[in-house]
């Protein structure tokens, strides 16, 4: 669930989505886990979605593996404290925006990424989506039953 913080006036402040310049950071730390398994942006996107929808909540400690693909693999866990510590500051940050413009109505903009030629395919935004439905699948299958008996 989404904690607003209130300004002086009382009223809740909108969480601000993350600057190109935080999403860059996302990526390379992202990338700075190590493993071939570790998400990258577009499929991070898809998976937060994929839990901010779920039917059930999905706690941190089974989620955050999957982003990284395994076990952290850092080359000195001292030093990797700052570094996890503003990784989850963003993740956070990101999984507000994301809570916060599904629960405004607005239209939700997936963050796809470009191939060399300019093309948004969003396959890993999609890959991103059904990972986060596989922690949950019990749980989504009357939901993916009643939407493909519907249409």
């Amino acid at each position: 669930m989404i904690e607003l913080q209130e300004n002086s006036q009382g009223r809740p402040v909108k969480p601000k989505p993350l600057s190109d310049a935080e999403l860059e950071r996302l990526t390379s730390v992202l990338e700075r886990f190590g493993d071939k398994r570790a998400m990258n942006l577009e499929q991070l996107d898809g998976f937060l979605s994929a839990l901010i929808c779920c039917p059930d909540l999905v706690p941190p400690s089974e989620y955050l593996p999957k982003i990284w693909g395994g076990d952290i693999v850092m080359e000195d866990q001292f030093s990797a404290q700052p570094i996890l510590k503003e990784f989850l500051s963003l993740l956070m940050r990101h999984w507000n925006s994301i809570v916060d413009t599904l629960q405004s109505g607005e239209v939700y903009l997936p963050l796809l990424l470009e191939d060399e030629n300019g093309i948004t395919h969003a396959n890993d935004w999609a890959n991103g989506f059904l990972r986060g439905m596989e922690l949950r699948k019990e749980n989504w299958a009357p939901l993916t039953y009643l939407l493909f008996r519907s249409s």
